[in-house]
């Protein structure tokens, strides 16, 4: 399901990457990788994944070029350096994949509230928002995503079901 406005977003540091984000649109695209600096959200850092998409092959694949702290801790191992498909993902894989795909075709944001059991720890809530990132010549060829894990600095997600995944709206966010 489409969303008029990135106001769904529960976490306020997530809220402040969309703004940044929109903040560098060009005319008629999304910013490009040149016209964004993680350096300039440095206390989403640990919470972002900057993602490679290599366009040379009969699909597309995604290669985590960097991925926050948060990530390794979550994972156990390193994501930075990793593609998307030689993860170890089980049932989320496809999912992961279809949400991959969509962003870099249609340009639109995504969002979603999920959980999983991960590698037998305890059951884990996130928020998580992936931002394309689009080249002068009209192609998406980086990805920008936050995610905010549940307890992560007391982040507490609202949601009683959060199964939920849907595209995040164009409407410019409200300041604050």
């Amino acid at each position: 399901m489409r969303l008029d406005r990135p106001e769904v977003l529960q976490s306020p540091e997530l809220r402040r990457l969309f703004a940044y984000w929109w903040d560098r649109h060009a005319e008629d695209r999304p910013p490009s990788r040149a016209e964004i600096d993680p350096v300039d959200v440095p206390d989403l850092l640990p919470d972002l994944l900057l993602v490679d998409v290599d366009w040379t092959g009969d699909k597309p694949r995604f290669y985590f070029r960097l991925a926050g702290t948060r990530f390794t801790q979550f994972y156990t191992e390193e994501l930075t350096g990793r593609w998307l498909d030689d993860l170890q993902l089980g049932s989320w894989q496809s999912f992961w994949e279809a949400e991959y795909h969509a962003i870099i075709h249609e340009w639109k944001p995504r969002y979603g509230l999920n959980s999983v059991v991960w590698q037998g720890r305890d059951f884990v809530r996130f928020e998580w928002l992936m931002l394309p990132l689009v080249t002068p010549n009209r192609r998406c060829d980086m990805i920008l995503i936050g995610v905010r894990f549940e307890g992560s600095d007391g982040f507490q997600l609202q949601s009683e079901s959060p199964e939920d995944t849907r595209a995040v709206g164009m409407t410019k966010p409200d300041d604050g």
